[in-house]
């Protein structure tokens, strides 16, 4: 393995510039000086704290050079499908078979290119090997705009690992990367990883406190949307059926059509009164509620762009507004909004204000966890063009004014994230165990790191499981995109749902299904689904003092049958007709070893399928188990220590 680093930026003329080791002059130990284009002034030098903490400096950089990147480290390895990789994204992504797998999903364009990370959930890197593996830590608590390209050259045998960081375009002569890049060997996987990022860069952030923690009672979530008919008796049902507590994440509640129109979400389409007597409603009946908001998109074709919007956007490096049609049965152009958005920000704090004022008991606000590590290069901000940590300023500092607003709102966000764990009650995690759906398809694998390091510092809930398949479809869309013909889905894809499902509550996160309908409470057909919507949600409330309150332990090893399982590929905004089939292997018995507080450790385990599953479960740590599970069962084991 070669551990390097690589400086990009432009010349005077604008053209884009990369500079290596071999570039420059001369080379003493970490320091590299002298560049044949930039001046004898240019230094390049590693500067180490210690054995395992190094950063990369930049000086003598002129006016003939701007340097916009910095990469360190700059790995390069063998080509061999004995590495495989693990980057923080959502719960965490594990990817392998680098050189065996003929083309990655990401850039289709281009089978070499295999994925970026933006380092959106934690702050470690892995490169494992079977013998030898190497933690790759980024020791940055203000959250420094930065990525992970991974990337190979089959031709010639070799794979890349690039650490990059995206440097302010101040024009300061000296620039230095913005936090230590720790790096160290281990033996094992994704989990010793975790933690050995649990012991060496620990991270004190928790939820916002609470006197009474709602969100503990919480057993399952319903993800429902649009009209109060639809959205409310089918919480009131699986409560009433499964007797446990269920939350409500109401969607489409607001005046517009969903994907449009943003920051502008009140008053509600139903109107106020409806609104409010609506909510009344679920607290009486004991159901958490919380509904939709975005933290990050303005719509550009409001009336009310040019109020804010138009100076708080994100700018690329050309100077265009940076948005994404999200609708693509309307296509607004949705714009990014910087941290420094202030008028965006107080837009949204009043929106969700009146809202609140209905009676909700929480709010979500959309993207914020996953979205704002973008760079912006609007040249009207205060901030200097290019890299920094002014979005996750930013976006702290709103949703502490938020808080301070509104103290008894329990706020939720978008996917698992550090950056503002301690801002929020819960984040929403459905990548992970609906990975599939997004694109996560073999050689990647999601395992729940985030849950192995976090787990009880933050809420965590979600999946994109459908008991029929099928997608909701907002009212206010216009018609003609809504699917015409639907397919019997569960029986193109008979485990999806089971499997999703049942990836929350062995991850500790809290279960959600999507789109229950009150039809689906009265289909036979569904009735198999439903029963185990209810079992899901009853094991979950029981088992809580290890799957809210406890740790995750090392998943060991667990011996058991696969069963190959279809997923459909399928999104909102799937357009008729253009769905996939996707495949994993996946074993019969999902399991993870948790231990509560008492310190009594227990197997949770899960058979999805249709069939009795046996399995053998052997640790380091715990006596071997084996045991027979009925069809679709969960099942707590007590585990002995050896």
């Amino acid at each position: 393995m070669i551990i390097s680093w690589r400086l990009q930026g432009l010349d005077k003329e604008g053209n884009e510039v990369r500079i290596t080791p071999s570039d420059m002059q001369t080379h003493t130990g970490d320091s590299w000086s002298g560049h044949p284009l930039f001046g004898k002034d240019l230094t390049v030098e590693i500067k180490r704290n210690g054995g395992m903490r190094s950063r990369l400096s930049c000086s003598g950089v002129n006016k003939d050079f701007t340097l916009t990147k910095i990469i360190y480290p700059a790995f390069e390895l063998e080509l061999t499908d004995d590495v495989s990789m693990f980057f923080s994204e959502s719960q965490g992504v594990k990817v392998g078979k680098l050189k065996s797998h003929e083309k990655f999903i990401f850039k289709p364009e281009d089978p070499d290119f295999i994925y970026e990370s933006r380092f959106r959930s934690m702050r470690f890197a892995a490169i494992m090997f079977k013998e030898e593996s190497l933690f790759i830590g980024l020791d940055d608590t203000s959250t420094f705009s930065k990525s992970a390209d991974l990337y190979r050259d089959s031709k010639n045998g070799k794979l890349f690992l690039d650490i990059i960081t995206p440097m302010p375009l101040d024009g300061k002569s000296t620039q230095m990367q913005p936090y230590e890049i720790l790096l160290t060997s281990f033996k094992g996987d994704w989990y010793e990883a975790a933690m050995l990022y649990k012991e060496l860069l620990p991270l004190e952030r928790k939820r916002l406190p609470r006197k009474k923690d709602l969100l503990r009672d919480v057993a399952i979530w319903l993800w429902n949307r649009d009209h109060s008919s639809w959205v409310i008796p089918p919480a009131e049902q699986l409560q009433k059926d499964s007797g446990v507590p269920v939350a409500l994440d109401w969607y489409w509640y607001h005046q517009h059509p969903y994907d449009t129109h943003y920051p502008d979400f009140y008053p509600p389409r139903e109107g106020v009164e409806a609104f409010t007597n609506a909510l009344s409603r679920l607290r009486n009946d004991h159901i958490f509620s919380q509904v939709y908001t975005n933290g990050f998109l303005w719509d550009m074709e409001n009336e009310n762009w040019n109020e804010g919007g138009s100076e708080g956007v994100i700018k690329n490096q050309q100077g265009k507004e940076v948005s994404t049609p999200f609708n693509a049965f309307m296509k607004h152009e949705m714009a990014y909004m910087c941290g420094e958005a202030k008028k965006f920000h107080a837009r949204l704090i009043d929106q969700i204000g009146k809202i609140a004022a209905c009676g909700l008991d929480g709010i979500y606000v959309d993207m914020i966890g996953c979205a704002t590590m973008e760079f912006c290069y609007n040249k009207e901000h205060k901030h200097a063009p290019g890299g920094g940590c002014y979005m996750a300023a930013g976006y702290r500092a709103m949703l502490k004014e938020l808080h301070e607003r509104n103290p008894e709102l329990y706020i939720s966000t978008e996917d698992c994230n550090e950056t503002y764990m301690d801002m929020v009650d819960s984040v929403i995690s459905i990548m992970s165990p609906s990975g599939e759906r997004y694109g996560y398809l073999p050689p990647f694998e999601f395992v729940p790191a985030f849950s192995a390091v976090h787990h009880g510092s933050l809420v965590l809930y979600g999946s994109n499981a459908h008991i029929d398949g099928i997608p909701p479809f907002d009212t206010k869309w216009p018609q003609e995109g809504k699917w015409k013909h639907e397919e019997d889905w569960n029986a193109i894809a008979p485990n999806q749902f089971f499997v999703e499902l049942g990836r929350c509550i062995i991850w500790g996160q809290q279960p959600m299904v999507a789109n229950l309908r009150p039809e689906h409470l009265t289909n036979p057909a569904l009735k198999e689904r439903y029963d185990f919507i209810c079992s899901a949600a009853k094991f979950y409330y029981a088992n809580r003092d290890l799957l809210f309150d406890g740790k995750l332990l090392h998943p060991g090893v667990m011996e058991c049958g696969k069963t190959r399982v279809e997923f459909i590929v399928r999104y909102i905004f799937t357009e008729e007709g253009t769905y996939k089939v996707v495949y994993r292997d996946v074993p019969n018995v999902l399991h993870g070893v948790w231990q509560n507080q008492s310190g009594e450790s227990a197997l949770i385990v899960l058979n999805f399928t249709d069939k009795p599953q046996k399995f053998h479960f052997e640790s380091a740590q715990f006596n071997a188990v084996d045991e027979m599970l009925s069809p679709r069962e969960y099942r707590r084991i007590p585990l002995q220590a050896k």
